[in-house]
């Protein structure tokens, strides 16, 4: 990782990272099974997506991380946690069209846009209040624990915003100054029938849109290579909405890649 990362999350996200990429150097955590479980979308909503039982690092030590990843947690601070610019999560109202069914409600963008940015967002590891503990994924597995964080992604000419959730960050140790690493994951095992799957992660359904749009096997692509291709891409959003004890949420996501 060569420099710092200025960037500002919104008060809904994360501090800012020490690097500019995120994935670079992490290690490759293995893909396995899928289970069912309730997590937290990006405005703490608890909503049904799928839970990727992932296994911890196969080995205490991360091998072959080099020593300028950035992600050493003693060396993450505490952040600003606004934003320095106003951005949406909802489509505006001229910008909308139905496509959808009573059943099954489909709200995308008319206008067609280019992503400006895609970041991973590094997780909060300190409050005023001291160090966060990290937390366990699944109850099944109570040694797996971490943090999860977003990937972040901005649009040229637009206010709009995608916040996608679910990017989870396991604890290791870098095998090179022995200090204490996380590495960024998410699954990328994906088939077609997946998208349909309401309890698949959307950063998964994303990575398989875009693995299809490059014409590459999922699986394959790594996750730096993910984050740095979405940049530059043409899309259509889609607009998901829930409703959470009475309030209305929304989130932007990415619902098709253009050529």
């Amino acid at each position: 990782m060569e420099q710092e990362n200025k960037e500002l999350f919104n008060k809904s996200s994360e501090v800012p990272s020490k690097s500019e990429d995120l994935f670079d150097g992490a290690e490759e955590v293995p893909q396995e099974e899928v289970t069912e479980t309730t997590v937290q979308n990006e405005n703490s909503i608890e909503v049904e997506e799928e839970e990727v039982v992932e296994a911890p690092p196969a080995e205490p030590e991360m091998k072959e991380v080099p020593e300028d990843v950035g992600m050493d947690l003693e060396e993450i601070e505490i952040g600003e946690l606004t934003d320095s610019e106003v951005f949406e999560v909802s489509l505006n109202a001229d910008d909308v069209e139905d496509k959808g069914t009573p059943e099954a409600p489909l709200f995308l963008s008319k206008k067609d846009y280019v992503i400006k940015s895609a970041k991973v967002s590094p997780p909060i590891l300190k409050n005023a209040n001291g160090p966060i503990p990290p937390t366990v994924f699944n109850d099944k597995f109570p040694d797996k624990k971490g943090y999860e964080t977003k990937l972040i992604i901005t649009y040229e000419n637009s206010s709009y915003k995608s916040i996608i959730p679910k990017v989870k960050w396991y604890l290791g140790i870098n095998s090179k100054n022995g200090k204490k690493m996380l590495n960024p994951y998410f699954f990328r095992n994906v088939k077609k029938e997946d998208l349909s799957n309401t309890f698949m992660a959307t950063i998964s359904k994303l990575y398989y849109k875009y693995c299809m749009f490059v014409k590459k096997v999922p699986g394959k692509v790594g996750a730096l290579e993910f984050e740095k291709g979405l940049v530059g891409k043409k899309v259509k959003l889609s607009e998901y909405r829930t409703n959470f004890e009475g309030t209305d949420r929304t989130r932007l996501d990415v619902y098709q890649f253009l050529e």
